[in-house]
């Protein structure tokens, strides 16, 4: 009675540590899990981020290209027309172009002339701006505030006058929109005329890469959890039913070597009295 007593304190205390290694386990996976969730969605809108700005500059770029195109077509059509004629016609394609096209992501063009590059007030005009259509033809300061508090037109002015080229970041409206968004945008000076052109995009609308990645990676935790708990599971039972052999075998054999030490005379050899009464009572 004893040993049966004992093994199943022992098999209690080995189903409580076993649970208790078991959430401890879950409540590890799950935090480990969800890191590998976190980092796994930063990294595709860190990625998303990087091929977005490639687009916006292999766009501006290839707009300059179509530039230079379009004043080599309007010389060699017409020898006659001046540069300041040629220009014209330039703005005049590029404006329907930039009203015209549609970018996924709410991304859009945009361009502006410098006035004075030694900025300040009314340093540019705005030429063509499809979110501010309104507004085309405005002069345009250095020292304009951003939502966020930074001078967007200045850090601009800035980095084309060195590099001739500048990644931004800063808050503006979305396309269409009153609600404001923090903006990334590539910005490129166009020398012969004075003009920067730029394009951005919101990265509030990049971010949902993020959201559809780590819901997408999300089904996979679930699948994980599933498959960690039965795996989890399985090696308990194992372990239960192995202890629980050994546990009950030992006390066999414990049990079997008493009963026999029990049943014989050590010195004579002969069956004992508490032998022969087992004998007895089991007859």
């Amino acid at each position: 009675m004893l040993s049966d007593i004992y093994i199943k304190k022992k098999l209690k205390k080995q189903i409580f540590f076993s649970a208790t290694a078991l959430i401890l386990y879950l409540a590890i996976f799950f935090v480990f899990s969800r890191l590998a969730v976190m980092v796994s969605a930063r990294i595709s809108y860190d990625t998303a981020l990087a091929v977005k700005k490639n687009m916006l500059r292999d766009t501006v770029d290839n707009v300059f290209l179509s530039i230079d195109f379009m004043r080599r077509d309007k010389a060699t059509e017409n020898p006659s027309y001046t540069e300041e004629e040629i220009k014209e016609q330039v703005y005049k394609n590029l404006y329907r172009r930039i009203h015209s096209e549609h970018y996924e992501d709410g991304a859009y063009m945009w361009v502006s002339q410098v006035l004075n590059y030694d900025g300040g007030n009314d340093y540019a005009i705005r030429l063509i701006h499809p979110n501010l259509k309104n507004t085309e033809g405005s002069l345009l300061s250095t020292n304009t505030v951003n939502e966020d508090g930074s001078l967007a037109y200045a850090d601009e002015l800035a980095g084309v006058k060195k590099d001739g080229y500048v990644f931004l970041q800063y808050s503006f409206k979305k396309l269409n929109s009153e609600d404001v968004s923090e903006k990334i945008a590539y910005s490129r000076l166009y020398e012969d005329y004075d003009w920067i052109i730029s394009m951005g995009i919101n990265k509030d609308d990049v971010k949902h890469y993020m959201l559809v990645a780590e819901e997408n990676i999300g089904h996979y935790r679930i699948a994980i959890y599933a498959v960690a708990i039965v795996i989890w599971a399985a090696f308990i039972i194992f372990l239960m039913n192995y202890y629980k052999k050994t546990e009950i075998g030992l006390y066999k054999e414990q049990n079997r070597a008493l009963r026999d030490k029990l049943s014989f005379d050590t010195v004579t050899g002969a069956h004992s009295r508490d032998y022969g009464e087992r004998r007895l009572a089991s007859d």
